[in-house]
């Protein structure tokens, strides 16, 4: 009888692993190449009007990036300042970034500033939430948030159910509009995409990535158009990642 009930408890236990596991993923993927230019890592890739904008972190002189919806790189230019995270607003229809060290949000190769920013490390990259008109910031195990309009702090949100913070990229995060899993972070360690609903901080789903996909502890990691978007810096490489139906 005791065999009987070990057995069954064995068994109870190996569906609930089965359960709480991760499934493979198959995904559509599509890539870009980024041209020759100064720059390494990039601060992210944003989608408007069947196009991608894409930016390389790290100063003024920096390389930004237009592709088509070929693929082919249509544009290209400077930054005009040392971009960490970059968005398309679509109130006030332009691309938009905030800056090393808070030095403001500006538009993109303009460098107008439109307002100081308040990230909370000088590495931070920001995303901009376009449902709450807020733009976003993580850092250790919290999320910032800045009015896009006022300037104003709306507080932070803790995250739970987070790896350690070795395991994760540091300064990057993506929003992606999706009800209830609103904001992207990467664990880089584990190659796992966590998405997390805003309004309580919980995980809500956690996405598998290949192998051979290429995670970094900073940058180099958004979301666009549907796809969750890693930048080799080695290759100069963009590739998303979009589960198949």
């Amino acid at each position: 009888m005791k065999k009987h009930i070990k057995l069954l408890t064995a068994l109870v236990i190996g569906l609930l692993a089965c359960t709480n596991a991760m499934a493979k993923n198959d995904f559509d993927t599509i890539m870009l190449n980024m041209p020759v230019g100064i720059g390494k890592n990039a601060a992210g890739i944003s989608f408007s009007n069947n196009q991608y904008y894409t930016v390389l972190a790290g100063g003024s002189d920096h390389l930004v990036v237009i592709f088509d919806e070929t693929k082919a790189a249509t544009f290209m230019s400077t930054t005009g300042f040392d971009v960490r995270g970059i968005w398309y607003n679509p109130k006030s229809k332009q691309f938009e970034g905030n800056a090393y060290g808070g030095s403001g949000i500006k538009v993109m190769i303009s460098a107008d500033v439109l307002l100081e920013s308040i990230q909370p490390d000088s590495k931070s990259g920001g995303t901009l939430d376009t449902t709450e008109n807020e733009i976003l910031y993580y850092y250790r195990n919290r999320i910032y948030r800045q009015h896009r309009e006022t300037g104003a702090s709306l507080g932070s949100i803790e995250i739970s159910g987070l790896p350690s913070e070795a395991s994760m990229n540091t300064t990057a995060i993506a929003y992606t509009g999706i009800p209830k899993k609103e904001i992207a972070l990467l664990n880089q360690q584990e190659k796992v995409i966590l998405l997390i609903n805003k309004s309580n901080g919980k995980v809500n789903e956690k996405i598998k990535l290949p192998e051979y996909a290429v995670t970094s502890k900073e940058y180099n990691f958004d979301y666009a158009n549907g796809y969750f978007w890693l930048y080799d810096s080695n290759i100069r490489k963009w590739t998303g990642f979009k589960i198949k139906e």
